[in-house]
């Protein structure tokens, strides 16, 4: 999982603070960068200045939508285009 975890960092612009039990425990900052962490099995705890994120990018404050909104209405286009050359010919 925490491989994953620079890619939503960077995603997101935000910062990623990943705690676990056993595993690899790390705090990330919005550019994926590790800041901080303790390994496999280590005790411990960290402290890291983390900061707000600000403003979330587009995706994460819309999701979807703009998206299927542009396939449904490219859709639409294209049944009407056929409907019209099919009536026309």
């Amino acid at each position: 999982h925490l491989a994953h975890a620079p890619f939503r960092a960077v995603e997101l612009r935000s910062w990623i603070v990943r705690a676990t039990n056993t595993g690899i425990s790390a705090v990330l900052d919005p550019r994926g960068r590790i800041v901080a962490q303790l390994g496999l099995f280590e005790e411990g705890s960290l402290v890291v200045d983390v900061r707000g994120a600000g403003r979330p990018p587009p995706y994460a404050r819309f999701g979807d939508g703009p998206v299927l909104g542009t396939l449904g209405a490219l859709l639409g286009l294209a049944l009407a285009a056929s409907r019209r050359s099919a009536s026309a010919g």
